[in-house]
């Protein structure tokens, strides 16, 4: 039986928990799911990771809005939320099951989950960042 994103989303939550937990580890506060056909995946967002490096696609539609891993609007600095991570990681998959032949850079198509505050599993609204960067949220 298959688990849909949103289980998989849960159940992603659950488990950045416990590693806070036993592993004292300080990632970002919240995750989300993205789906693409049968290929789901779950991410979170970061906390001051400048060495994270999107795919070209991916960084251009950032850097239209401003200086990836910059402050450009209050508290939200742009690039470390837990939407274009998922993403980017999705577009990694899906380019590398596809063999590089057919470079997949088209993000319109994807599906995002809601996303859910790591901690209490409450549902957090879209920033605008990533509202802009992808126009189906």
């Amino acid at each position: 039986m298959k688990t849909t994103i949103n289980k998989k989303l849960q159940e992603y939550c659950v488990s950045e928990r416990k590693k806070r937990k036993t592993l004292h580890y300080n990632y970002g506060t919240v995750c989300v799911g993205v789906t693409a056909g049968r290929y789901q995946v779950c991410s979170h967002s970061f906390k001051n990771d400048s060495s994270y490096i999107y795919l070209p696609n991916l960084c251009d539609k950032l850097n239209k809005i401003g200086k990836i891993g910059h402050c450009c609007n209050g508290n939200c600095v742009l690039g470390y939320c837990a939407e274009p991570h998922a993403a980017n990681i999705l577009l990694s998959r899906l380019n590398t099951n596809h063999h590089k032949r057919n470079i997949i850079q088209d993000t319109s198509k994807f599906i995002f989950t809601q996303a859910l505050r790591i901690r209490t599993g409450q549902q957090v609204k879209y920033c605008s960042f990533c509202k802009q960067t992808f126009p189906q949220l």
